[in-house]
């Protein structure tokens, strides 16, 4: 992985969201990174640009079927 990384704590303080939403956008690949052993890694790019989409708080909403 390329690029400067910052811990998944620095992370949750630049994104302002939780260590458990921090790991569920890694997993669903909302942000990059990587795991070397107990210790987890985010792209500072991969923070930036998601900080830069301006996602709104809380659950998505339902379509309507």
């Amino acid at each position: 992985m390329r690029g400067k990384t910052v811990s998944a704590a620095e992370a949750l303080c630049m994104l302002g969201v939780s260590a458990g939403h921090v790991t569920l956008m890694l997993d669903s690949g909302i942000l990059q990174g990587y795991r070397r052993g107990r210790r987890t890694y985010v792209t500072v790019e991969s923070i930036e640009k998601r900080a830069a989409s301006h996602p709104s708080a809380g659950r998505p909403r339902a379509h309507a079927a």
